[in-house]
């Protein structure tokens, strides 16, 4: 009787172990898929990142040009 339960008890063992290596098998693979969704996030972040920059940018725009205020020098009639 007791070399019966023992033999249960081995194979139950036996199955927890595999088991347990499927499940971190598992994990390991979800962590994977975890860090390459992090990297496609923050990649996805610095492109709408740069898209802010670019079109919050004031672009240049070249003024006319003025004409002068200052009164031009009259030269004396000689």
């Amino acid at each position: 009787m007791e070399i019966i339960l023992f033999v249960l008890v081995g194979f139950y063992a036996i199955y927890l172990n595999l088991r347990l290596r499927e499940v971190q098998e598992e994990i390991i693979e979800l962590e994977l898929n975890v860090a390459e969704l992090d990297i496609k996030a923050h990649n996805k972040i610095m492109d709408i990142s740069k898209e802010i920059k670019q079109s919050i940018k004031t672009k240049k725009v070249e003024k006319s040009r003025r004409r002068s205020t200052k009164r031009s020098r009259k030269l004396p009639k000689a």
